[in-house]
């Protein structure tokens, strides 16, 4: 699968209020000095499709709102942006738009902010979250666009789990004797498994951890109710 970016539009998002991108060449560079935008027109390209930035945060733990002159929020604008893509030669196109909601209560004379509402379109079509999800997956899903787009996702975003994942995907998986013939210093490791898995004999340990942390935090009392129960015996002759 080819995927190209023919046009990307984006408006009131971060510090960019209105921009538009039309590659005129296969290969398009992006350059400015520090804090002109090209960041926020990457996290622009990431919102659109998922609703996060290259940071890997939801839009509810980054700043996408754009900012007046002093710093402050600026309300009661929309932000959208919409991507244009080449997709072997077929042209889709996905838009996310969200935008504040206010209401005037009866009696009151003011508005007051009720939260966001968040739209998408695909080819202009209204669609629901989990269809525009599930639009996008089909496409690759949102790990492979990230790795693809971003050369530092893989070493200093993704978890290290998927990072795990994804490189015994490649490479095949190792089991856990291979591992311990290799590494002499790992001789007594199948005698402390005793046909555990690793994985197994850690949970155990821990829960072992867990109980013994338990109670030692009950010995005080225990103490006590021990030292309670002794027999008086200051009035007997020693």
């Amino acid at each position: 699968m080819k995927i190209t970016i023919k046009e990307m539009i984006v408006r009131n998002f971060k510090g960019i209020s209105n921009f538009e991108l039309v590659p005129k060449d296969l290969y398009t560079d992006i350059r400015g000095d520090n804090g002109t935008g090209k960041t926020s027109l990457y996290d622009a390209f990431l919102w659109c499709l998922f609703g996060k930035n290259s940071q890997d945060q939801a839009d509810t733990k980054f700043d996408w709102k754009p900012l007046d002159k002093d710093g402050q929020e600026r309300h009661h604008l929309e932000t959208f942006v919409n991507l244009e893509l080449d997709i072997d030669g077929v042209a889709k196109a996905f838009s996310r738009s969200i935008a504040e909601k206010w209401t005037k209560k009866r009696g009151s004379i003011k508005e007051s902010f009720e939260g966001h509402t968040t739209t998408y379109h695909i080819d202009g079509l209204k669609v629901t979250q989990k269809d525009y999800k599930a639009a996008i997956e089909q496409l690759g899903g949102e790990q492979l666009f990230q790795m693809l787009t971003k050369v530092n996702y893989f070493a200093e975003v993704m978890k290290a789990d998927d990072r795990r994942k994804i490189l015994l995907e490649m490479a095949g998986d190792v089991s856990q004797e291979d591992v311990i013939k290799a590494n002499k210093e790992l001789a007594s490791l199948p005698k402390i498994l005793d046909g555990k898995t690793v994985e197994e004999r850690t949970a155990l340990v821990k829960q072992s951890m867990r109980q013994i942390n338990q109670d030692i935090k009950q010995l005080p009392g225990r103490i006590d109710e021990a030292q309670r129960s002794l027999p008086d015996i200051e009035e007997l002759d020693k």
